[in-house]
């Protein structure tokens, strides 16, 4: 088949099953563009050009196909017509499209080099060397201390003891009881980390707030105490000091207004 560069218009001479079916991408030589290549975009037989080495082709086997008929041919005209067809075989595939196949081939294995490097197992994440934190320090010298309690010496304590004379071992055996200060620091960490520097500080005011809501309510109702004299001693506090007159006058008549406003109001609850 023949393919033919959209860009340049260069023309490839290349095999049929090196464009497969559904189609693949080409790249010219001559100019550098890729454009995909299915077999729709072929041309076909009937608008390829005649090449006259084909013709040739065609002639000597048909003269050989003769030849056969009348009788065998000898063994150096059947060499001379092989040949050239041995000829034509050896240029079917043009340098510039094998030189592409062979960039591609190159591409892909290239590809498949890095997918593989990407599914290497993952090592060792160290997590083994990593120190232990509180939590599991705690609950490790709990079960130590449980060990002992049992009768199970921790290893340590086991091999010195093994090492000690016999004399020694009584003495030895009163480092095997728990503290007692450790174990509860153990099970109450959070308790025994709070101490009286971090301790809240409790403040107790509360008799002053009892006092100053006294002091309050007193003043609240000394001011009312104060305005009731005002009002009932209209007259002589008008005839004692004249000056005050328009203040207390005015005053008195807006208690009146409020003494008709509420009458008004509680009189339509009121039953006569």
């Amino acid at each position: 088949m023949r393919i033919t560069c959209p860009n340049c218009g260069a023309q490839y001479e290349v095999p049929d099953d090196v464009i497969p079916d559904e189609g693949r991408d080409v790249q010219c030589s001559n100019c550098g563009d890729t454009w995909f290549q299915t077999r729709s975009e072929q041309y076909s037989l009937d608008e390829l050009p005649e090449d006259d080495s084909d013709a040739d082709v065609a002639a000597d086997s048909l003269a050989e196909a003769e030849a056969e008929a009348e009788d065998s041919p000898d063994p150096a005209e059947a060499e001379a017509a092989d040949a050239p067809a041995k000829e034509t075989g050896k240029r079917g595939i043009d340098p510039a499209v094998a030189n592409i196949l062979q960039e591609e081939a190159q591409h892909e294995a290239r590809l498949r080099a890095a997918e593989s490097s990407t599914l290497e197992s993952q090592g060792d994440l160290g997590l083994e060397s990593l120190p232990p934190d509180g939590a599991s320090q705690r609950a490790r010298e709990a079960r130590e201390r449980m060990d002992r309690l049992r009768g199970h010496p921790d290893p340590d304590v086991a091999e010195t003891t093994a090492d000690t004379p016999a004399e020694e071992v009584p003495r030895s055996r009163s480092r095997l009881l728990p503290d007692v200060e450790e174990v509860s620091s153990s099970l109450r960490p959070d308790e025994t980390e709070m101490t009286a520097e971090t301790a809240p500080e409790i403040e107790v005011d509360e008799p002053a707030r009892r006092g100053g809501f006294a002091r309050g309510f007193g003043f609240v109702v000394l001011i009312v105490v104060v305005l009731i004299v005002v009002y009932a001693n209209e007259g002589t506090i008008v005839s004692a000091v004249p000056t005050l007159e328009p203040g207390v006058s005015a005053y008195t008549d807006q208690v009146d207004k409020l003494r008709i406003w509420l009458d008004a109001r509680l009189s339509g609850f009121i039953p006569e």
